[in-house]
């Protein structure tokens, strides 16, 4: 049997239906951000710290909250050096006198994972029946469901964490070594550039394609059409009589679809990214 594409132009419905999905997503989305936003943000710092303590080893964490930065709510890493660094031939001794700190608007944490989400609400089913089964673009919305909470720690853990670190050593090698840079700082500029939405984008199309996938396959697994004729048995394989054939030996299972927790580790496993985003810091003394 032929696969169908992942992608067909044909069945991704009209602009409008589109755009109204993407338009309800947000209508409801974005107040929820506004309201609960710096509470689910709080559940995310543990998190934050492990990934930032990881992507930045020559740094030792004091502390990483959310703070106040005048009239924005902020995240703020404080931070001493680790242990002794060479950086443009000069060498650095850590000495917990010399704190420094970089901070990131707090809102830019739910950029990409909100960007992920309406993609995935706005991206159109494409699930096709199988013959002889009804419609099931339920089973698609349901694989999206289970799927895209764990590719949401792509655009999570790859924003926040992962641009103050690069905030700092960027600051870092302008004093000490200018015109170096480092992939963090890469990364950093990339992110505040509009990389985070385009991150929270291909996160959000992945688990419409992947969800797409797994749905087709649960649709050809319920088609048991051709495995019911068996269940009256009057030749054997070659076509010959089948003289000792009990009909009835042959159950009739009915369909066996794919349960909801396989595709969950399927989409488990592919969450396997770390990151970095924000505003530039600041060092303090």
């Amino acid at each position: 049997m032929k696969t169908p594409p992942l992608i067909n132009l044909r069945d991704l419905g009209t602009p409008v239906q589109v755009l109204l999905r993407l338009l309800l997503g947000a209508a409801v989305l974005l107040p929820l951000a506004v309201v609960y936003g710096e509470t689910l943000v709080s559940t995310w710092l543990a998190a934050y710290r492990v990934v930032f303590s990881w992507v930045a080893d020559d740094f030792k964490l004091l502390n990483l909250y959310i703070d106040q930065e005048g009239a924005d709510r902020v995240l703020r890493a404080w931070v001493v050096w680790q242990h002794v660094v060479v950086i443009g031939g000069q060498v650095i001794y850590p000495d917990p006198r010399g704190t420094a700190n970089a901070s990131t608007l707090l809102a830019h944490a739910l950029q990409g994972p909100l960007v992920a989400v309406l993609a995935a609400i706005a991206w159109p089913t494409q699930a096709k029946p199988a013959a002889g089964k009804p419609p099931s673009l339920w089973l698609e919305w349901a694989a999206r469901a289970v799927v895209l909470p764990p590719l949401l720690a792509v655009p999570v853990l790859m924003d926040m964490p992962m641009v103050l670190a690069g905030e700092l050593w960027d600051l870092t090698l302008e004093a000490l070594h200018p015109g170096a840079t480092s992939a963090l700082v890469i990364w950093t500029q990339f992110i505040q550039d509009g990389g985070r939405y385009a991150l929270g984008l291909v996160v959000g199309v992945l688990a419409t394609l992947l969800a797409r996938r797994l749905s087709l396959t649960n649709n050809a697994i319920t088609d048991t059409s051709p495995i019911s004729r068996l269940t009256n048995l009057t030749a054997d394989l070659n076509g010959n009589p089948c003289r000792g054939c009990n009909p009835q030996l042959a159950a009739n299972d009915g369909d066996a679809p794919l349960p909801l927790w396989a595709l969950g580790l399927l989409g488990a496993a592919l969450m396997g990214a770390v990151g970095r985003a924000g505003r530039r810091g600041r060092p303090d003394a």
